[in-house]
């Protein structure tokens, strides 16, 4: 590829250039070279805006913008992905327009833009539906299936499940697809509260690792983990056996999202049992917050703060306690204000734990709380 490039821009011409500097950016990628791969990927895109060549622009966009989502750079992924929605809606491209959006729509609704994810995913779910693409209208509505979990929204995810069996019913789909309806299935079983059941967690865990899939192995182990936790009797040294295992330690280093969440869910067992693999419940919440201090918002940092407070109650540092209850409570109507329809900022900030954070509020405004 080098010897290419030297070839094309001998030659002067642009085109082949751009296409060398792709490809040599998702090699680099491969073996880990990140760095100098957005390099090339920065000389593409110069050299594709300078001539014109707008399809191949955006295209780049697109895949740059998944791969800082892939990284965890939502502001960067979130800048490039709107650069090129607007330039595939310009040209007409709407599958590629849809696949921006979708991806845009699981951006936001990991960094809580509530409204926003909504909004991507419905335009994109209604353009992959006149298109016929049935593959990424079942992605997308795997995603808005997570939206309703995180909402605890037991009807919109309802529909969702009979949309997918329809869409995926008699296609010839990827068999990934099959796992997701089972996970939707299986959502849908929690929030209706049947009792947790560890092996089919377990297993859906295993069918993510062995597919090599450590995006869906970390979303789903997060979304499961702030679910059971939420209930006092829950199987300790499994989890903690989970939050230890290889699988997972593994990930940990390219995944600060990851391992700031093992963080706070390792505080807040801390606080329930006993094990010497765990320390202090504050230790474990103090490095959690460290870890997303400076990050963009997400479900996390709002758990995190208000189980920080908790654990000086319980250490007995009353006064201590108000101010990350506080920006707990900041945070979630900042969150939820931004959700444009009231039935669903009101599902969202009615959740149990969110509703805990305010009630809990109260003590402290209370006219017998010593300052």
């Amino acid at each position: 590829f080098n010897q290419a490039l030297e070839m094309y821009k001998k030659a002067q011409l642009p085109r082949r250039v751009a296409g060398v500097e792709v490809n040599l950016g998702n090699i680099l990628t491969q073996i880990g070279d990140y760095t100098n791969a957005e390099i090339h990927w920065e000389n593409s895109l110069n050299i594709n805006a300078s001539i014109g060549n707008l399809e191949q622009e955006a295209i780049l966009l697109m895949n740059y913008g998944i791969y800082f989502f892939y990284k965890l750079n939502f502001e960067k992924a979130i800048k490039q992905i709107n650069r090129s929605e607007l330039i595939f809606s310009s040209l007409g491209n709407e599958n590629h327009r849809a696949i921006v959006l979708k991806n845009l729509g699981e951006i936001h609704l990991i960094v809580c833009d509530y409204q926003k994810s909504l909004e991507c995913l419905n335009t994109a779910k209604g353009i992959f539906t006149e298109l016929l693409n049935y593959e990424e209208l079942a992605n997308t509505l795997f995603t808005l299936g997570k939206f309703s979990f995180i909402f605890c929204d037991t009807a919109l995810l309802s529909e969702v499940i009979k949309e997918f069996e329809h869409v995926i019913n008699g296609k010839d789909l990827l068999t990934k697809q099959l796992l997701n309806l089972s996970i939707l299935k299986y959502f849908d079983e929690l929030l209706s509260g049947d009792n947790f059941n560890w092996n089919e967690f377990e297993k859906y865990l295993t069918e993510y690792y062995n597919n090599d899939d450590k995006k869906g192995y970390s979303d789903f182990t997060i979304l499961i983990m702030n679910h059971i936790l939420k209930f006092k009797t829950c199987e300790y040294e499994k989890i903690l056996n989970l939050l230890f295992s290889k699988n997972l330690m593994t990930m940990l280093q390219e995944n600060f999202l990851l391992n700031a969440n093992r963080e706070y869910f390792l505080g807040i067992i801390s606080s329930r049992f006993k094990d010497a693999r765990l320390a202090p419940s504050i230790e474990h919440l103090e490095k959690s917050y460290t870890i997303i201090e400076n990050e963009n918002i997400t479900e996390l940092t709002w758990r995190v703060l208000a189980a920080i407070s908790n654990a000086y109650i319980e250490r007995g540092s009353v006064k201590k306690a108000k101010k990350p209850l506080i920006y707990a409570a900041e945070l979630l109507n900042y969150i939820a204000e931004n959700i444009k329809k009231p039935e669903l900022r009101n599902k969202y900030l009615n959740e149990d734990e969110r509703k805990k954070v305010f009630e809990d509020l109260k003590y402290f405004n209370h006219p017998t709380f010593v300052q």
